[in-house]
């Protein structure tokens, strides 16, 4: 029987020797802020070790995310833990992956990471958000709006907003992208490149999940090989 994971929870299901090993939460951050009604479950199978979510959400406001069922790698800046390593360090970060998303409504499939300007970070320390979309469907948009760059070769525009806090950096895939790797070292070296990002700054966490602001469905994660070194 597959192992449920209560709201708000964090369960580790790998180590990789250091206690920053893959972990499953059951993130419902803008439930109340975007005042949706609805229920939301995520899950690990310890036989087949896939793991994934599903959803009903519905009432909520336009554009505002409800939820983000999630995989991570690293801990959340809220965590007040150590982070991965500084980016000019950074060796290699990349994620190869595989998944199925069955569902309506409005969400979509990303990436993201975090980066701070401390070794142990929180959120005061946030320098900046970076997202990869890799799927999305119905109405639902990057921060910024219209994109600021495109890598037409590859089909990926950037989009840039803020929260209002720190800046919000997202990559966007045109067509959806089930099965392929996220090597996260190129999307960072082009924003180091744009000066968007310092190379001095911390990475937090890598992290996928589906943003959803409302809509049913399910999510089955089937790969998630995350490749780190510093």
């Amino acid at each position: 029987m597959p192992v449920q994971i209560p709201a708000g929870s964090r369960v580790s299901l790998d180590h990789y020797g250091d206690g920053r090993g893959l972990a499953l939460e059951n993130n419902q951050w803008g439930k109340q802020d975007s005042g949706a009604n609805g229920q939301q479950a995520v899950w690990y199978d310890e036989q087949s070790r896939d793991f994934g979510w599903q959803w009903n959400w519905n009432g909520g406001q336009p554009h505002k995310v409800t939820a983000y069922p999630e995989v991570m790698f690293g801990y959340k800046p809220w965590s007040r833990r150590q982070t991965l390593c500084r980016l000019q360090a950074l060796q290699s970060l990349r994620v190869d992956y595989a998944f199925n998303t069955e569902a309506s409504g409005h969400w979509n499939a990303a990436f993201e990471v975090w980066l701070t300007n401390s070794a142990i970070a929180t959120e005061n320390h946030i320098t900046a958000e970076i997202m990869v979309w890799v799927a999305r469907h119905g109405d639902i948009n990057p921060a910024g709006g219209y994109p600021t760059k495109t890598w037409p070769q590859w089909g990926i525009s950037l989009h840039e907003g803020h929260t209002g806090q720190w800046p919000i950096y997202t990559f966007a895939f045109d067509q959806a992208l089930f099965e392929s790797f996220v090597d996260w070292r190129w999307f960072l070296n082009e924003l180091v490149m744009l000066g968007r990002i310092s190379n001095a700054d911390h990475v937090t966490s890598v992290e996928f999940g589906n943003e959803i602001i409302g809509g049913q469905g399910q999510t089955r994660v089937r790969r998630f090989d995350v490749q780190f070194s510093a």
